[in-house]
């Protein structure tokens, strides 16, 4: 256990400092309300949601947003600001999620083999070995093994058993049938685990546009306020636009997907999705079956005081407006407000 301990502080550290750094954030920034006001929440945390935080200035108030009726809601802190983001209940449509698949598969023997020392009973993930070992999986295919070795060593510890057997079985399942596989089990197996190891094989082919599509059609799955392979996905996804993998993709046969995401279907992953849209190099004659009557969530982030949360809506909207493609969409007002940001 204390191997693990070390490896998950090694390298999830920046991500303790930054949250230990937002939390001192006092601005909040609600995005998404039509019908309702910030008052409105307010005082219906008090009346409806005893106990609940009505700063609006925590990640739990998510939770009791949708407690109140919000579909869709999201408490991202940031350093400068705590964006609030929600689907009211009118909007749900245009956000929805992925349908539910209710049915589950057996696994081909080598997966279930990979798998079973990972998960509880339950069929969950034992101690967080598989998104650690995931996200780790990158300096592993560009052969960093060794050095990741000795900075293990240099924090008094080493790298787990487990963390090997599991890219061993990543690496080894790279072929075109492997990738058809994962994509069997993401079409018609409920089972988060299981998705979550083919959103891995996946992980192997980001030099198809298919995989692209598959993790933010993931990011897509119901429930995106608990354990599920959207968050996987986002995680690979990240780790894509870190180490550089990023290329254009042709993104035109996927706008229903990239029209619910961009409307909240997950509101929690929007920046990653916004994200990787800007670093893929989404076509500008994409513009209106994106934006059109869609753009509350984009501009809300491109008008953020926060650069980073700024960063995010800007980026996708200059890369959607390169020819003048998405002026004549937005509404005049809206569109100065993110430009005198920028």
């Amino acid at each position: 256990m204390q191997r693990f301990t070390t490896v998950r502080r090694v390298f999830m550290g920046m991500t303790f400092v930054v949250l230990s750094h937002a939390a001192q954030a006092q601005k909040v920034e609600f995005i998404g309300l039509k019908h309702w006001t910030v008052q409105n929440v307010k005082d219906s945390l008090v009346k409806y949601v005893p106990g609940s935080d009505t700063t609006l200035t925590s990640h739990n108030c998510g939770a009791e947003l949708h407690e109140l009726g919000f579909p869709r809601t999201a408490s991202i802190i940031y350093p400068k600001a705590n964006i609030v983001t929600v689907v009211e209940p009118q909007d749900s449509t245009a956000a929805s999620a992925n349908p539910v698949i209710t049915t589950t598969q057996p696994l081909p023997p080598e997966w279930k083999m990979a798998l079973d020392p990972l998960v509880n009973h339950t069929g969950q993930f034992k101690n967080g070995v598989f998104d650690v070992a995931l996200k780790l999986y990158p300096l592993i295919l560009t052969g960093k093994r060794d050095s990741l070795g000795t900075l293990m060593k240099t924090q008094g510890g080493d790298i787990p058993p487990q963390f090997d057997s599991l890219w061993a079985f990543f690496k080894s399942h790279a072929r075109e049938e492997d990738f058809a596989q994962a994509l069997a089990i993401l079409n018609s197996d409920s089972a988060y685990a299981h998705r979550a190891l083919a959103l891995a094989v996946v992980s192997n082919f980001a030099s198809k546009d298919a995989a692209w599509w598959t993790l933010m059609h993931a990011i897509r799955d119901p429930h995106p306020d608990k354990p599920n392979a959207g968050f996987v996905a986002s995680q690979i996804l990240i780790g894509w636009l870190r180490d550089g993998v990023a290329r254009p993709v042709e993104w035109k046969t996927q706008i229903p997907d990239l029209h619910a995401l961009l409307a909240g279907a997950n509101l929690w992953l929007l920046p990653t999705v916004m994200q990787v849209l800007t670093y893929t190099k989404v076509n500008p004659s994409l513009a209106h079956d994106l934006l059109a009557n869609n753009a509350t969530y984009v501009l809300g982030y491109a008008r953020s005081v926060d650069p980073d949360a700024a960063k995010a809506g800007r980026g996708l909207l200059m890369q959607l407006g390169a020819g003048g493609s998405v002026g004549p969409i937005l509404p005049s007002a809206a569109d100065m407000g993110w430009k005198r940001r920028t």
